[in-house]
């Protein structure tokens, strides 16, 4: 009976170590604490030609949302103009308690009445996120309003279907590719949520083995 409870507590000690870690995000870090706070895409790339009126969404490798951090995050994104002129624009972050997978994006809307020319948006050093990690270095975006947006159209128009099919089918690509890209996501944290019932199982049948086995011995 000895034995039987030293392999028990044996057993136990391993998958408790495996349970935590199968709780947390599969990385062993719980849930990328201690990690960098970047950028991880934006909808326009660096030198991109928009309207005014436009939005522009940054999303963060982490929940920058939060309550605990929105409202000093919100003061640090800025567009200025060539001059260094600030401009008024709106930072929109969703409430992550209500849509949290959209607690990494942060939506830059243009005004309407934006005038023509060259502008720079800028996320400040310093943008936090909810586990306490903040940016190092300032991340900057330039993109262009008015007439080259508008010229820009006129092309586009011009290029007549065969074009349009081609941008239709790129962006039918891309839509796949993100939706591949979400299921294997959503796949990989359902399994994640599914390992401690799995070790747990495990657990189970080395002790009904370990009681069988035991009785086994009793018998003979």
């Amino acid at each position: 009976m000895k034995r039987f409870a030293v392999i028990f507590a044996l057993v136990m000690a391993l998958l408790i170590p495996m349970n935590a870690f199968a709780a947390g995000d599969g990385t062993g870090t719980g849930g990328g604490k201690g990690e960098a706070l970047t950028v991880a895409s934006a909808t326009i790339q660096d030198g991109d030609t928009l309207s005014a009126g436009d939005s522009i969404t940054l999303t963060f490798s982490k929940n920058v949302t939060n309550a605990s951090v929105a409202e000093a995050n919100q003061a640090l994104f800025t567009v200025t103009d060539s001059q260094g002129a600030p401009v008024e624009i709106q930072v929109v972050m969703a409430d992550d308690q209500i849509q949290p997978d959209q607690k990494e994006n942060v939506v830059i809307q243009l005004p309407q009445d934006l005038a023509d020319g060259s502008y720079t948006l800028t996320a400040a050093a310093g943008v936090t996120s909810k586990s306490g990690e903040a940016m190092k270095e300032d991340y900057t975006l330039t993109f262009t309003v008015g007439q080259a947006a508008q010229s820009g159209e006129s092309d586009a128009q011009a290029d007549g279907s065969a074009n349009g099919a081609a941008s239709s089918t790129s962006s039918d690509g891309s839509a796949q590719t993100d939706g591949s890209a979400d299921s294997s996501a959503e796949t990989t944290q359902d399994s994640g949520r599914n390992m401690p019932l799995l070790y747990f199982a495990v657990a189970v049948v080395i002790l009904m083995m370990l009681l069988a086995s035991a009785n086994a011995r009793r018998r003979r």
